[in-house]
């Protein structure tokens, strides 16, 4: 006589729960399922920074919105080291932010400039070879968006000022000619400097990877004639 071995009995809701473990863990294999789930991960486009780097003097009136807004350290002339800076996406996951009058725990009104700005986005901090700091600010993004694609394989486009964020393979850009995209460098002596840039430097923003958040160039300040 044939012998087999202990028959099992699955009650139904044994069998619901494991048919439902089973869906989630086939669900969450999908590409779907992975992006939704997925993590931007925020760098700064080194190139861009190094190649656009430039030194001019400007004259600030007090009522100015550099001047109200902290931007310049003294009214008068000033000479700006004034840069480019890029925040590209290069995460599995896009960076959503949304509308400004709906986080305004990370944005503020300008009365000057009359928008919205994002405060914290980025740190400029100058330093000697060294490593003493002679000069430091913060960059008050106007909106974070997509500017222009990184990557070949970026999808669209979708995020602008007024819904913000951005998409994976994509950079934001904030070009030198800005108002406050600069260093205030009056009275450094000229020398060889090195320039860093922090993206999200407060980790206000979640990002898979805060360890490459920051690029640093090298920077030659010449005698002020």
């Amino acid at each position: 006589m044939k012998t087999t071995g202990p028959r099992i009995l699955c009650r139904p809701h044994v069998r619901s729960v494991f048919l439902q473990t089973f869906f989630v863990l086939v669900a969450l294999n999908y590409p779907a399922a992975r992006a939704a789930t997925a993590l931007p991960d925020l760098i700064i486009n080194r190139p861009r920074l190094a190649r656009t780097i430039t030194i001019e003097k400007k004259t600030f009136a007090p009522d100015s919105c550099a001047v109200q807004e902290n931007c310049i350290v003294a009214t008068g002339e000033r000479r700006l080291l004034r840069f480019a800076v890029g925040f590209v996406n290069l995460g599995p996951g896009h960076l959503v932010i949304g509308r400004p009058e709906d986080n305004l725990e990370l944005f503020q009104f300008s009365p000057c400039h009359g928008h919205y700005h994002f405060y914290g986005a980025a740190t400029y901090v100058l330093r000697k070879p060294n490593g003493v700091k002679v000069g430091s600010s913060r960059k008050q993004a106007f909106c974070l968006r997509d500017i222009v694609p990184y990557a070949s394989t970026a999808p669209a486009r979708r995020f602008d000022c007024d819904y913000q964020g951005i998409t994976r393979g994509w950079e934001d850009v904030y070009y030198r000619n800005l108002d406050c995209q600069w260093l205030d460098i009056t009275g450094v002596p000229a020398g060889n400097y090195n320039l860093t840039v922090k993206v999200n430097p407060g980790r206000v923003l979640k990002e898979s990877n805060y360890g490459n958040n920051s690029a640093t160039v090298p920077v030659y300040i010449p005698p002020n004639n």
